[in-house]
């Protein structure tokens, strides 16, 4: 008495594969990243460099605008943060617009709102965060 056949074994073998392959493939792509949106929508088009802002505060100061950067740190709480674009970073505050954010430092971030000269420093205050 034989307990398989050859060609059963191997389409068993077979099947088994393309299923482990097909249950990896569902799992990873679950895990692709998607953006992440806070607030209020972004709305304006052009994005403003922090080089720009930090050249002639005077220009942006209370002025509303898109920023664009990686969160280089992040409070606890994911009310403030600061974002680096380049060799710039400026401190972007969440938190007066009722906002937090996950813990995403390293990831991308669009920010709209608005600039804030405070004489000590510069930050966006912002009220809408997209998360790339």
């Amino acid at each position: 008495m034989r307990f398989g056949k050859g060609k059963d074994m191997k389409k068993g073998a077979i099947f088994s594969l393309i299923t482990f392959l097909v249950f990896i493939l569902v799992v990873t792509s679950g895990c692709a990243k998607k953006e992440e949106t806070f607030g209020k929508e972004i709305t304006i088009e052009e994005t403003t460099k922090l080089t720009d802002i930090f050249s002639n505060p005077g220009k942006y100061n209370g002025k509303r605008g898109k920023v664009e950067g990686k969160i280089d740190t992040e409070c606890t709480t994911g009310c403030k943060f600061d974002v680096k674009d380049g060799t710039v970073k400026i401190h972007v505050d969440i938190a007066s617009a009722g906002l937090t954010i996950p813990q995403r430092v390293g990831s991308k971030v669009v920010i709209e709102g608005k600039v804030v000269d405070r004489g000590y420093k510069i930050e966006i205050v912002g009220e809408g965060v997209k998360i790339k």
